[in-house]
């Protein structure tokens, strides 16, 4: 069996340097990484909008859970249409793996609980997870060729110190 390491979306921030993109942070508490994930500014609002397991939740906990924002059952919608199309075949989701990096893009994976599997932008992936309340899992290749160390607790580094050149791949 290979090695998934559980991520939960830390942060999300763009920056004045790179107005149409944005960054969405996922951390992997399990090895003190991050792994940073760079996609259109308008895509990381929509992750930034999605309520975590908003699929099973009614309108009325979806609006608490976001502190009173007016928000939609979906954060966009191919979200609520995958899940549709997923159910309709009498399967769920399972989970959503980020499966591979290669030249600055990751490979991700929905995989359903009857074995099926999907390939989706890291972007959609990210939301599917959050929307349904599935696990978020990075593979060990993307361990070891995306992500970078987390800063520890007593250091003073916020994510705008941090030199995500190196990681943006316009």
């Amino acid at each position: 069996m290979r090695a998934l390491f559980p991520l939960e979306v830390q942060d999300i921030s763009a920056y004045e340097q790179w107005p149409d993109r944005a960054v969405v942070i996922l951390s992997c508490a399990d090895l003190d990484s991050q792994v940073p994930v760079w996609m259109p500014r308008f895509q990381a609002e929509l992750v930034a909008a999605t309520v975590p397991g908003a699929r099973e939740m009614s309108a009325r906990e979806i609006i608490n859970a976001s502190h009173g924002a007016a928000l939609s059952l979906s954060s966009h919608p191919y979200v609520d249409v995958f899940c549709d199309i997923v159910e309709a075949y009498g399967d769920s989701i399972k989970e959503v793996v980020l499966d591979g990096f290669v030249e600055g893009r990751f490979l991700v994976q929905v995989n359903t609980l009857g074995g099926q599997s999907f390939e989706v932008r890291a972007s959609d992936g990210i939301m599917l997870a959050r929307h349904v309340g599935c696990p978020l899992f990075a593979s060990q290749h993307v361990m070891d060729n995306a992500a970078v160390r987390a800063p520890l607790a007593d250091e003073d580094v916020s994510l705008s110190d941090v030199d995500w050149d190196e990681f943006l791949n316009p």
